[in-house]
């Protein structure tokens, strides 16, 4: 079952459905920055902090939360190139494992960095942005290697990242959530939401097109989603006013997500 979608009388995911969606995607988390630090050394700015950090329970995310177990890095580290980028963006390379610029280790706390800014215009703005604290997050994207789900509390599961696959760090001014937290595309694209095709959906719709009948069953299948976690539509209404009422409920919720963090593509 494919949970970028749910189409009509499709049902919930179940947890090992939601584990296989996630395994296969690639995820991102972010951290607060505020006790990274920068200094001048040899000619270089330098950067030093934690990209990640172990044990550390998540805020609540849809029904889970989540922490990383010490050595979920560790086989990444030795086998992989993994690149410094800023603010993701993959054009702006600050620093390559392979070429020693970037720096990762796991301690016992999390996964350290210490980052050799580039020499370049937007390498020493992003020095500067850093060092002022107005870039104040760090975040990195990896893809599940193996999880652990405990769903002993039905209210709330908790997910463990036992072993990742780490593609990159960057540092960031928009971190979706403090304390290892979950990107919403990431986030609503595991319980069965169309991020980006509902982020489609309000812009259009917001400047003036017509929604198609693709976008109204959208905007449905979002709403069952959602009403999982809210359960706002009045029961008992008649059908065309609990569809207005889906509808409006549904642009509230996804504007509100999409509020909460970056649109990065």
């Amino acid at each position: 079952m494919q949970l970028n979608k749910i189409r009509k009388g499709e049902s919930m995911p179940t947890p090992l459905e939601l584990r296989s969606a996630t395994a296969e995607k690639l995820e991102e988390r972010s951290f607060d920055m505020t006790r990274v630090e920068t200094r001048e050394e040899d000619g270089k700015n330098i950067v030093a902090g934690y990209a990640a950090e172990f044990e550390k329970m998540s805020v609540p995310i849809f029904g889970f939360r989540e922490k990383i177990k010490r050595g979920a890095f560790s086989k990444s580290l030795s086998d992989n190139t993994v690149k410094a980028l800023w603010n993701h963006n993959t054009d702006m390379v600050l620093g390559s494992t392979k070429t020693g610029t970037l720096r990762l280790n796991e301690d016992e706390r999390g996964l350290a960095f210490e980052l050799d800014m580039p020499d370049t215009s937007w390498g020493r703005d992003a020095f500067s942005s850093i060092k002022r604290g107005d870039v104040d997050g760090v975040s990195f994207g990896f893809r599940v290697i193996q999880d652990e789900w405990d769903h002993s509390d039905p209210d709330e599961a908790i997910r463990t990242l036992v072993e990742v696959q780490l593609h990159e760090i960057s540092p960031t001014g928009f971190p979706a959530y403090p304390q290892t937290s979950v990107s919403a595309r990431s986030v609503l694209g595991s319980v069965g939401i169309d991020f980006d095709g509902l982020t489609n959906v309000i812009k259009r719709s917001e400047n003036g097109a017509e929604l198609t009948k693709t976008d109204q069953d959208l905007i449905r299948s979002t709403v069952k989603v959602l009403n999982k976690y809210a359960g706002d539509v009045q029961e008992g209404a008649p059908a065309d006013e609990q569809e207005a009422q889906e509808r409006s409920i549904a642009m509230r919720k996804a504007k509100l997500k999409l509020l909460e963090v970056e649109n990065d593509g």
